[in-house]
């Protein structure tokens, strides 16, 4: 997860050049918005996630992998 988020902090930073280069650098940054609101959502729990014991932590964390999963998509289709 922390590799997750390291990774794609950096996408605060692109810029893409070229004749598309706006577009796609402003679908990056739609994308990077995405994610900080995921991160933040996640944060967000009521519970400790460090407890062992908690079984909310799986489902919220399967939901958040999904959702980063979909964007990790749309970021290759940028890329490609």
């Amino acid at each position: 997860m922390t590799n997750t988020i390291v990774q794609f902090n950096k996408l605060a930073k692109i810029e893409l050049g070229g004749t598309k280069g706006k577009t796609l650098t402003e679908t990056v940054a739609q994308i990077f918005n995405e994610f900080k609101s995921n991160v933040e959502e996640f944060q967000s729990v009521k519970y400790d996630i460090m407890s062992i014991d908690e079984k909310k932590f799986d489902d919220d964390f399967y939901r958040f992998r999904f959702k980063i999963k979909e964007l990790e998509r749309r970021l290759a289709s940028v890329i490609t």
